[in-house]
């Protein structure tokens, strides 16, 4: 099936899982599998408190325990919200990508998950709190590491 007939399909079916939360985690897949990607998630921050993960696709469940206890303060993405809604932001935006390839976000929690790149889109901010969707690009699918850089616009 083309995009012009998957993206009404996959809009729909955001908003069937807005109504049946059970859904949710194969929505998340269908974004990934449509934006080129391999997993995504959502996140949302709270001045109020710190960030918590919402939903992280299930390809790695258990890593959302660690992610949130551990990454979310050295994720570059996580700084996503001070972008405008809608925006899409990769890494490369926030940090040069060999700066992103040495820090400990990237060697202790990106690499291990094969991951090269994220791309984030803010879909709801507020003055207390801002939720995020991130996809995640793996080297499974991503053509060369370093053409990653940006590549989530082209």
């Amino acid at each position: 099936m083309n995009d012009s007939k998957r993206l009404p399909t996959l809009i729909g079916d955001i908003y069937d899982a807005v109504i049946d939360p059970a859904q949710r985690n194969d929505v998340l897949d269908k974004i990934a599998s449509f934006t080129g990607g391999h997993s995504g998630g959502l996140l949302s921050k709270h001045s109020l408190s710190k960030s918590e993960v919402c939903m992280l696709c299930r390809r790695r469940p258990n890593s959302l325990q660690v992610y949130s206890e551990s990454y979310p303060k050295l994720d570059p993405t996580a700084d996503s919200p001070c972008f405008g809604v809608e925006q899409v932001v990769s890494a490369t935006d926030l940090v040069p990508y060999e700066e992103f390839r040495r820090g400990r976000f990237y060697r202790e929690w990106a690499r291990p998950h094969g991951w090269v790149d994220v791309a984030s889109a803010v879909i709801e901010k507020s003055a207390t709190s801002c939720t995020f969707l991130s996809v995640v690009r793996h080297e499974a699918n991503a053509w060369s590491t370093t053409k990653c850089a940006g590549a989530w616009r082209s």
